[in-house]
């Protein structure tokens, strides 16, 4: 079995923008299922140039997903000390932290905006959910 699709290459913030909506959606429905994906990064994210909705960007590799509130049994590659809860566990928000950390990388090609809206993902203050009504989220504009 491959995996379709090619490995994510963002250009501009628009990309980023694209991307990073795509997956808070698949995100937000793992998360309603009360499931995790604990390993956000972007070797884990594909580019399906074909596919013909919205939906171009696809979180694979869910091999270290599993249950909410559980204590993981390794800490992955990237995480450090704020992922997890204090007592251990990775939650929700802790996907989210882990997703701002990963677009952080992506800060020089982000408007204020959008370096916000990593700063609030990093603060744990946005669900999935929450994190999909976000005004960046949501507002196309010209790349820098």
């Amino acid at each position: 079995m491959t995996t379709q699709g090619i490995p994510c290459k963002l250009n501009n913030e628009n990309d980023v923008r694209e991307m990073t909506k795509c997956v808070l959606t698949g995100l937000a429905r793992l998360h309603a299922g009360r499931y995790v994906h604990r390993d956000i990064r972007i070797p884990n994210i594909v580019f399906v140039p074909e596919h013909h909705d919205n939906f171009r960007y696809v979180l694979i590799d869910f091999e270290h997903g599993g249950m909410n509130k559980q204590k993981p049994g390794e800490n992955l590659n990237g995480w450090d000390a704020n992922t997890l809860t204090k007592s251990g566990h990775y939650v929700y928000l802790s996907e989210m932290y882990q997703l701002g950390k990963m677009l952080e990388k992506y800060n020089d090609l982000m408007t204020a905006g959008g370096k916000d809206f990593v700063n609030q993902l990093k603060s744990k203050n946005l669900t999935a959910e929450e994190a999909l009504k976000h005004t960046w989220i949501n507002n196309s504009t010209t790349s820098i």
